[in-house]
């Protein structure tokens, strides 16, 4: 079961109002008889639309905006300024939203407001009613928590914090990290992990000796160049699976036509997550590759892991967490294009029984760590205690 079918036995009634998309999400999968999907807010990318966006300030919320506008100095940073004016758009159009408007009138005190990500529909919490409606839980994974891959900026974060109930990041990482950085609202954070469902599928117990595979949106702070740069000095034959796509795909495919022809490339574009342990099990990879430069906990390692696929991955965010030694290689941060290519080249040398240890520990610790009904489980007693 994923975690809103363990929810939904659970709770009475649950409405989903999703930020972005094309269409209901009735229409694309079965629900609960209990949860009810509303249409997205925004069926079209938000776009910067220069002084038109001004318009958006014209409203009774206009001090708060500019409270927050103030104290952060946004306006000394153009990237400031325009993630800020974008995000007072957000909030205005949700909070005109007729079914978001519809959901907060007919909700009483007893409601429960949950949001999946802290950046996005978590924007409207300091305008929820905190007499009527006082229990807000929000999840943090890492594009949502840190401030250092927001430009140094998430507006209104400290709003945010004071009108929530609890603060769940999904390393014990990020939990540090608010606490350090919010220390009014430390009691408000607590570690939530993602998990993984049961597979009824076993782990691999062959693989490609030579074959490795990443999963990510092609996006700057994953660093799939620092990976096309290793592979280019890699002298023995590697077969290169990508699962992802992004703004920078046309950049990474320019790239990847530069690589000797010892390594072969598999950019394999946007798969739906639900299939991607289809794919990883189908493939038979040897080795999971993630070169990020910021994560909360990667849930795409914990898949591979289910699967006994080691992993070597870079020490970002809650990643040390689940990557080691016994598991596959967690490598420095900075580390180079040239000892990358090192590092990959010791894992995919392993003997096959060097290969199969690592490969139980890793769907060991998939079994003892990453079970998502036990973190869900956690979830609603926390749910059910505020």
């Amino acid at each position: 079961m994923n975690e809103l079918e363990i929810l939904s036995r659970e709770f009475d009634e649950i409405n989903i109002l999703p930020l972005n998309g094309r269409g209901n999400l009735e229409k694309k999968k079965e629900l609960p008889k209990n949860v009810f999907a509303f249409k997205p807010v925004f069926t079209t990318p938000l776009r910067f639309q220069g002084f038109k966006e001004i318009k958006y300030l014209l409203s009774k919320h206009l001090y708060y905006y500019l409270k927050d506008f103030f104290r952060n100095k946004v306006f000394l940073s153009q990237k400031k300024f325009v993630k800020w004016i974008m995000t007072v758009k957000r909030i205005q159009t949700i909070l005109k939203n007729k079914d978001f408007k519809k959901i907060v009138r007919e909700n009483n005190e007893e409601a429960l407001y949950y949001f999946y990500w802290g950046i996005g529909l978590a924007d409207i919490i300091p305008f929820l009613n905190n007499n009527k409606h006082k229990k807000v839980i929000v999840r943090l994974h890492g594009f949502d928590l840190y401030n250092e891959i927001n430009d140094g900026y998430i507006p209104f974060r400290l709003n945010l914090l004071e009108h929530i109930t609890l603060a769940l990041p999904c390393s014990n990482v990020g939990v540090e990290y608010m606490k350090s950085n919010y220390p009014e609202y430390a009691d408000k954070f607590h570690l939530q992990r993602v998990g993984v469902k049961k597979l009824e599928i076993k782990k691999n117990d062959t693989y490609k000796a030579n074959s490795i595979v990443s999963v990510s949106n092609m996006v700057k702070v994953k660093r799939l160049d620092l990976l096309i740069k290793a592979l280019a000095l890699c002298t023995t034959d590697i077969e290169w699976t990508h699962f992802g796509d992004g703004l920078l795909r046309k950049e990474i495919e320019e790239k990847c036509k530069s690589l000797p022809s010892n390594i072969k490339v598999n950019l394999r574009g946007h798969i739906d997550s639900s299939k991607i342990i289809d794919e990883l099990r189908i493939g038979q990879f040897g080795l999971f590759v993630n070169v990020s430069e910021s994560e909360g906990v990667p849930v795409s390692i914990m898949e591979a892991f289910a699967l006994g696929i080691p992993a070597l991955a870079t020490d970002a965010g809650g990643t040390k967490e689940i990557v080691d030694q016994k598991v596959g290689k967690l490598v420095p941060i900075d580390i180079s294009p040239d000892n990358l290519a090192k590092e990959i080249k010791k894992l995919l040398d392993l003997q096959p029984n060097e290969w199969q240890k690592l490969s139980e520990n890793a769907y060991q610790r998939y079994v003892e760590e990453f079970d998502l009904e036990k973190w869900v489980d956690q979830l609603i007693r926390k749910m059910k205690s505020i």
